[in-house]
């Protein structure tokens, strides 16, 4: 998959996970994306696949929430949000998996034969020639769903991610899906990517978002330019932490407290004009270059 700009041009593999070393690059291939997939967009960029025809924004989308975002307010069900939205088609196309409904609609039926519900009648008919009935209608799902909210003060950041990303990987199940991750990796998010491989998904993971030792999920790290050359390597995958720490910005910007081993390893990459592709391999337990 490719992206091209006016200006620039962004390679990427065509599925599995992979940790995306973007740096500057970041913000401008999160946009593209963006406008490309979800706001239907192509003035921005182009989005490519392999054989460079352009992909049609119908048959793919953009996943990404951003880790700055406060998301406990996903997780209530006010008019217009994603989950009222999404419950609440689901439950009128899947009615009899919620057999609660026509208990509630029967129960506002049976709410009008109630005396105060007569009482009320008497008050607003009092002294008039007036037979007065109240009539009920069927109740709107989305606002009924308004009333409730999903309980996450005892969830960690991390699973909280996790449970919203789970929800957009669904409704968008039948495209293929770029999804972007920049909030923080604990085990339980490892644990959580080994179970999402699959041919219908691409998964870029920020490298600044590693901040616990890593587990074998990666199938590679991208080194990322705005050039179409590609250089290709494998590395064991005993060293994703290694990669990982090395080009995190902070050491970046700090290299001359490196052991002379790893400056001589990131001196391999100062090719401005490449893509890096690190392939991780069990099969290649060391590096040597």
């Amino acid at each position: 998959m490719k992206i091209k700009t006016d200006n620039d041009f962004f390679i990427f593999p065509d599925r599995g996970i992979h940790l995306l070393i973007a740096e500057e690059y970041a913000g401008q291939i999160i946009e593209c994306f963006s406008l490309y997939f979800n706001q239907k967009k192509k003035t921005k960029c182009m989005i490519l696949d392999q054989d460079n025809e352009m992909i049609d924004f119908k048959e793919a989308s953009f996943i990404y929430i951003n880790k700055d975002e406060q998301i406990d307010q996903w997780f209530e069900f006010k008019p217009k949000t994603l989950l009222n939205n999404e419950f609440s088609e689901l439950m009128l196309k899947n009615e009899k998996m919620f057999g609660s409904l026509q208990m509630i609609r029967d129960d506002m039926k049976e709410l009008l034969t109630d005396q105060g519900v007569y009482e009320l009648y008497r008050i607003l008919g009092k002294d008039l020639p007036v037979h007065l009935k109240m009539q009920s209608s069927n109740f709107d799902i989305p606002k009924l769903l308004q009333m409730f909210s999903i309980d996450v003060e005892d969830l960690t950041v991390s699973k909280k991610f996790m449970i919203l990303y789970n929800l957009l990987l669904f409704i968008n199940r039948d495209k293929f899906r770029i999804v972007y991750m920049d909030f923080e990796l604990d085990h339980d998010v490892y644990r959580w990517l080994s179970k999402k491989k699959d041919n219908n998904t691409l998964i870029l993971i920020d490298n600044e978002s590693v901040i616990a030792e890593s587990e074998p999920v990666f199938d590679s790290a991208i080194i990322m330019s705005n050039s179409n050359h590609i250089q290709e390597m494998e590395i064991g995958l005993e060293q994703v932490d290694l990669i990982s720490y090395l080009f995190h910005p902070v050491v970046r910007k700090n290299t001359r407290f490196l052991t002379e081993k790893n400056y001589n390893l990131l001196r391999n990459f100062d090719d401005e004009k490449s893509t890096f592709f690190i392939n991780f391999t069990a099969d290649n337990p060391s590096i040597s270059l």
